[in-house]
């Protein structure tokens, strides 16, 4: 079931009301299992971003959930970051991508890298993006052309 942000959030996948603090999170992390704490940010990211192109999740509330999840990921990498493999490193920089800050954007350019580094082929466009945003968020030309822009 989908909640309005009156009602105080959101349902998501596999993850049970979204709210502070997030349990299954927590419990991925005590059992060490990183791989399916990333998979599940990731999994979040994606839901929010479609309830937000449906009209259901405001841009404010995006973007606070963004936050989290990035601080989330952010927190949970630095504990973790060295059991992951190229797939999981994927995963974990598709957040840090849906950032305007330039540090985030980096992040997710150094998460895309070493994605690639580990064999995962998927990282390359992943790369691409994320250097266009970089250019972007400096006020650059993009290079790839991997980005748009969304009239109102």
């Amino acid at each position: 079931m989908i909640r309005s942000e009156q009602d105080g959030g959101l349902d998501y996948p596999g993850c049970g009301f979204f709210q502070e603090p997030w349990p299954i999170l927590f419990i991925m992390k005590k059992e060490n299992n990183i791989k399916n704490l990333i998979k599940t940010l990731f999994e979040q990211d994606q839901f929010d971003r479609k309830q937000f192109k449906l009209g259901k999740l405001s841009l404010t509330v995006l973007k606070i959930n963004d936050r989290k999840r990035r601080k989330e990921m952010e927190d949970s990498l630095s504990v973790f970051g060295q059991q992951l493999d190229g797939e999981s490193f994927f995963y974990s920089a598709i957040p840090f991508l849906h950032s305007e800050d330039l540090k985030d954007l980096n992040m997710s350019l150094t998460l895309a890298q070493e994605s690639l580094n580990l064999g995962y082929e998927r990282a390359e466009a992943l790369i691409k993006a994320a250097e266009d945003k970089i250019l972007i968020a400096k006020g650059k030309p993009q290079k790839h052309g991997t980005q748009t822009k969304v009239k109102n």
